[in-house]
């Protein structure tokens, strides 16, 4: 999945589970609504009083799973923090572009915008999924590219590397070591 399927997928599914890390080194994990800027970084709203914005205070490493559908996920961990400047004008402006009942939130002093911007990135395919996002994905008919369960492909990032998810992907949420 190059950087531009990356951004149509996620704009197509509109929602993403996130995981958060909190105080006391737990997994958090909540639903949000997500979009992507042109340049990849992923652009969410919460409040100031959720208890992922407090998380994401204190340890900005962040999970989520983009999709669902069909059995079709990008899951992906990044680096979450409060745009400003022009960095923030992009994020709102992709973010109210996918949710336009989003300029209103904005209004509320207690809304921030958060953006998460990526460590690493995998495309899975667990099932059928529908043949156009397969076909763009290099998956055929029968899920040869990866197999059931299995992470089918390397994601390239927003900066042009290209990066598999860490083997232990909840292992930064104990603090272990992902090797």
């Amino acid at each position: 999945m190059d950087q531009q399927q990356f951004i149509s997928f996620v704009r197509h599914c509109g929602l993403a589970v996130i995981t958060t890390r909190g105080s006391d080194g737990a997994p958090q994990a909540a639903l949000v609504g997500i979009t992507a800027t042109g340049r990849g970084e992923l652009v969410f709203d919460t409040s100031r009083s959720s208890r992922k914005y407090r998380n994401l205070s204190s340890y900005s490493q962040i999970a989520l799973v983009v999709g669902w559908q069909n059995e079709m996920t990008v899951q992906c961990e990044g680096i979450a923090d409060i745009p400003t400047g022009v960095d923030r004008d992009r994020c709102l402006e992709a973010y109210f572009a996918q949710y336009p009942d989003g300029v209103e939130r904005a209004h509320d002093h207690d809304i921030v915008h958060v953006r998460v911007r990526q460590a690493g990135c995998v495309t899975a395919i667990t099932g059928p999924g529908p043949l156009p996002w397969r076909r763009s994905l290099g998956v055929d008919s029968n899920g040869a590219s990866g197999g059931r369960g299995a992470p089918s492909r390397v994601c390239t990032i927003a900066d042009g590397t290209q990066s598999w998810v860490r083997p232990l992907l909840w292992g930064w949420v104990y603090g272990l070591s992902a090797g």
